[in-house]
């Protein structure tokens, strides 16, 4: 979850770039590493299991 109160133009919906590049700018892996003090696999491994998985297809499986 990402505290936005204090951004009054972003709304449900909007999209959003957490690290990766996005037209000019980009947020490197090491640069998320510094913000939240952990290593990167640590943060995306936390990322996979807090998300619910969707599946596209009915007859899709899950690993």
């Amino acid at each position: 979850m990402v505290d936005v109160t204090d951004y009054p133009d972003i709304k449900s919906g909007d999209e959003v770039v957490i690290f990766g590049k996005q037209g000019n700018v980009e947020v490197t892996q090491n640069e998320v590493e510094e913000i939240v003090d952990t290593l990167f696999t640590e943060i995306y491994a936390n990322w996979g299991n807090a998300n619910p998985k969707f599946l596209k297809t009915p007859t899709a499986t899950m690993p």
